[in-house]
């Protein structure tokens, strides 16, 4: 099957009108916010009607910007939701109404993950609460990973 490219923005009425129907919506990962679980062009998220928001779930959202991102969310207080990309540092502010789905579980190299793994939710508790350190990790995992680069 031959793959095409198409701006988010142009899928979000789609997305939102089949998550509106309580359907499910499979969305291939771009870019790198959310390094290291979720990987550009490699994970694909299952996205499913937000019903009850828990911290460290994952949102798809509109931000600010008018730019759509899929952030994990890190603190909720009434209806505002402070989210984190897992690979940045700086924390953003929404209204729940800007949530447009949430993961409910992502499929890369091979594997089905759901969001309720407890083997996930540790390493993601565990990658959380080492924020500090992200910038220096994220380096290293880069700078390894072009060095496991056959050319």
């Amino acid at each position: 099957m031959k793959e095409v490219l198409v701006s988010i923005a142009d899928l979000i009425p789609i997305i939102s009108e089949k998550i509106n129907k309580n359907e499910k919506v499979l969305l291939k990962v771009r870019g790198s916010s959310m390094e290291p679980f979720l990987h550009s062009n490699v994970t694909t998220v299952t996205l499913v009607k937000p019903e009850k928001l828990n911290r460290f779930d994952i949102i798809l959202f509109k931000d600010e910007n008018n730019t759509y991102l899929l952030h994990r969310i890190i603190k909720i207080h009434n209806d505002i939701v402070i989210t984190m990309g897992d690979g940045n540092t700086r924390k953003e502010s929404l209204h729940k109404d800007q949530i447009i789905a949430v993961v409910n579980d992502y499929q890369q190299d091979g594997m089905n993950t759901s969001m309720t793994n407890k083997k996930n939710l540790f390493k993601v508790r565990v990658w959380y609460y080492i924020r500090p350190f992200r910038k220096i990790l994220l380096k290293l995992r880069r700078f390894l990973k072009r060095g496991n680069q056959v050319e």
